[in-house]
């Protein structure tokens, strides 16, 4: 299966500022229907000033505010959905196990667990997991050996460079070893 990693991260950022620095939050530049990924990597939190959810990477939260909505609808046509709470460097364990519980009331999970396969996760950093019913296979980075040795993102055309035609490879061997690749820039 393939896993687009910060799916949403293609969307413009809720304050232009952060425009300028796009090369460090960018992961992915097509509209996530567009990705042709099976399992999406949905990153939120809650929007204190507008007081709704809105996808997120790092410290930069996006425009679009139809969270629940798009994650439904991602849902409702097939798709697996890997959601975190991005709030890991800026709030306390406590504050993200609350944001936690009140994502979970607000999508109304009990109803949709029951047909659909989604993964609930309430801190990135210990990666703690609420809910799971996702059939993870082995799982493989694309973007691992980068991500190592280096403390910034790869731009784009660098990953471009290094990692499409191991990415093409693992995509050959993807049904034989039922492998999940998760990877930047599909």
């Amino acid at each position: 299966m393939i896993a687009s990693h910060d799916t949403m991260t293609y969307l413009k950022p809720k304050y232009s500022i952060f425009r300028l620095f796009r090369w460090v939050y960018q992961t992915q530049t097509k509209p996530f229907i567009e990705q042709q990924a099976d399992i999406l990597d949905i990153r939120v939190r809650w929007d204190n000033i507008d007081k709704c959810w809105r996808f997120a990477h790092g410290i930069v939260m996006f425009k679009r505010n139809d969270v629940i909505e798009c994650i439904k609808h991602m849902l409702s046509v097939g798709l697996y959905v890997r959601i975190i709470h991005e709030d890991t460097y800026i709030a306390t364990k406590a504050y993200r196990e609350a944001m936690c519980k009140k994502f979970i009331t607000d999508f109304n999970t009990d109803e949709l667990k029951k047909n659909f396969y989604i993964q609930i996760i309430s801190s990135k950093k210990e990666w703690t997991e609420v809910y799971n019913n996702i059939p993870y296979t082995t799982c493989i980075e694309c973007f691992w050996k980068f991500r190592k040795k280096h403390w910034f993102p790869s731009p784009k055309y660098w990953w471009n460079k290094a990692y499409r035609g191991m990415f093409e490879g693992f995509k050959q061997l993807e049904d034989t070893y039922n492998l999940t690749i998760w990877s930047d820039f599909l």
